[in-house]
């Protein structure tokens, strides 16, 4: 390659500055635009370099693009024997470095990737392919804004993946890779990021929901439509598609919105920025993307000038607050203990002392009976309830309790978790998906608990601890003669309830024989990042 150094001028404006990375023969720099004083990102190849022309090309297609998730190009071209692509520089976080703290939460990922498919559902409209949409080469900025580094540019210099993928269906895999990495951290897209691949079975990408609790069902299922082919009545085939679908998650009108400062500049050089990827998870400064050179694989670091290094380019800041509830309500928290003595404390304490007195006054008057050998019943084995004659009910003991989710696809609801609504430890609790439609359920009628006692027997209520506060319940039952219901068809509704906090019984008009019985949530608590609902513990009761 031709000798280039630090203080070297490119078009007699671009003064390069630090050499961030060399590798197989193509080098990243830090420049200074002298007209305008600020940082930009150039691209140098040799001009004898088999990618030069495509290098080229490349930046005049990118450059005919316009939109707020894009970075321009400012210049390329052809000087002294090297060919060069400038482009705007970009302070901020790549997912992949994200992800090194853990997946994200479902409406941010969401958000990114609804941002991430309006860029790419424009460039599609204009016929033009990102070709390289990993981890890498999506950005949060430092205002908080999506950006898309090495559109078009990127997939020349690393070299196209071998594929039976054309670069726009890459674009619409990728879209929902991203979408799947954020939820979970794993990779199911193409080749070429540095995160761990997603698990598959027999050839297929284990759903999300699959390797981590608390997906959204709508994401889960814009995932698996995608990845996995599409999902019935529920076809996904385009960058626009994916946009909307998640538009409809956030509750938006599908129309991009970032968040944050969005400079505008006006250069007549070109309309779009392109960067470059940070592939390095230790870097501290922006970096070439890496490809496989057989003779070129050493990178070469030039003492770097004497103004401040810059962090960019993927490997620096995102804001504090970011994402499509950065402006929005605070999250609710759920306070487990209150700090101080609660409003109506004094009132519950009374209410708590006059109870302890009429149970101590049960006591005694159910002593006096017993000891009288009478005013009870004939056999001996129900005591009756003060003043009504009705036996005390006792706890039945439950057969099984399975997730009962007709209307999911797949028609499961954490299976693996239902033990822990029977477990008599109120401190665990079997959780439904995250809904972002809520309180009450739109996307399906409800969903549940399948409660199986055995064999046909005669209950009077259900008591059930609950998770959050604000939970609508129904009770619902199977006749005495039927099977193990696999939808609400032919149940009956016996009971209904909402509760404000986490105790409800739920208590049909008269006694009800069945052997299956199903707790019906139709309206869930809101959580942080949309509307969950819990049960702890259910004890149904003869």
């Amino acid at each position: 390659m031709t000798p280039i150094s630090p203080g070297t001028l490119l078009a007699g404006r671009f003064r390069l500055e630090d050499l961030l990375e060399e590798t197989g023969g193509a080098r990243f720099w830090r420049a200074t635009d002298m007209t305008l004083m600020r940082d930009v990102a150039v691209h140098v190849i040799d001009a004898a370099d088999p990618r030069s022309p495509a290098l080229l090309s490349a930046a005049r297609s990118s450059a005919t693009l316009t939109g707020p998730h894009l970075l321009r190009v400012l210049d390329a071209a052809v000087e002294d024997d090297v060919a060069y692509v400038v482009a705007e520089w970009g302070n901020g976080v790549s997912l992949d470095k994200m992800l090194l703290e853990g997946p994200l939460p479902p409406r941010q990922a969401a958000w990114m990737v609804r941002e991430a498919a309006d860029a790419i559902a424009d460039a599609h409209q204009h016929g033009i392919a990102h070709g390289r949409l990993i981890p890498e080469n999506v950005m949060v900025n430092e205002n908080g804004s999506v950006k898309l580094i090495g559109f078009v540019v990127d997939s020349v210099l690393h070299g196209r993946h071998e594929s039976k993928l054309s670069d726009h269906e890459s674009d619409v895999r990728n879209l929902a890779a991203l979408l799947y990495a954020g939820l979970v951290g794993k990779w199911p897209g193409t080749p070429g990021t540095t995160l761990a691949e997603a698990p598959r079975d027999h050839g297929r990408v284990l759903r999300a929901r699959q390797v981590r609790a608390g997906i959204p069902t709508s994401l889960d299922r814009i995932c698996d439509s995608v990845l996995n082919g599409a999902v019935a009545g529920y076809p996904i085939e385009s960058a626009h598609e994916i946009k909307a679908a998640l538009a409809d998650f956030l509750g938006e009108s599908g129309d991009g919105m970032p968040l944050g400062k969005h400079a505008s500049t006006s250069v007549s050089e070109a309309t779009q920025q392109i960067s470059l990827p940070v592939h390095d998870p230790e870097a501290t400064q922006a970096s070439m993307p890496t490809y496989v050179d057989d003779e070129a694989t050493q990178v070469h670091r030039l003492q770097p000038s004497t103004k401040t290094p810059y962090v960019g380019m993927g490997g620096g800041k995102a804001p504090s607050a970011w994402g499509p509830d950065a402006r929005g309500e605070p999250d609710i928290v759920e306070v487990e203990e209150w700090p101080g003595e609660p409003p109506g404390t004094s009132w519950l304490r009374l209410a708590g002392l006059v109870a302890a007195v009429l149970a101590l006054l049960f006591v005694v008057v159910f002593a006096f009976n017993l000891g009288r050998g009478g005013g009870g019943d004939p056999q001996g084995d129900e005591t009756p309830r003060p003043g009504t004659g009705t036996p005390v009910t006792q706890a039945l003991t439950l057969a099984d309790v399975d997730d009962f989710d007709p209307f999911g696809d797949p028609a499961e609801e954490y299976p693996e978790n239902v033990g822990l609504a029977h477990d008599d430890n109120p401190a665990t609790a079997w959780t439904t998906s995250t809904y972002f439609d809520g309180p009450d359920l739109q996307i399906k009628p409800g969903v549940g608990l399948l409660v199986d006692l055995g064999s046909e027997q005669t209950f009077s209520d259900v008591e059930l601890t609950l998770e959050g506060s604000q939970t609508k319940v129904q009770l619902l039952v199977a006749s005495a003669d039927a099977g193990a219901p696999s939808g609400i068809d032919g149940l009956e509704n016996v009971a209904e309830g909402e509760a404000s906090g986490a105790a409800l019984t739920l208590s049909p008009d008269e006694e009800v024989t069945t052997r299956y019985l199903v707790i019906w949530l139709t309206s869930l608590p809101k959580v942080s990042d949309g509307y969950r609902g819990g049960v702890a513990e259910i004890v149904v009761r003869s």
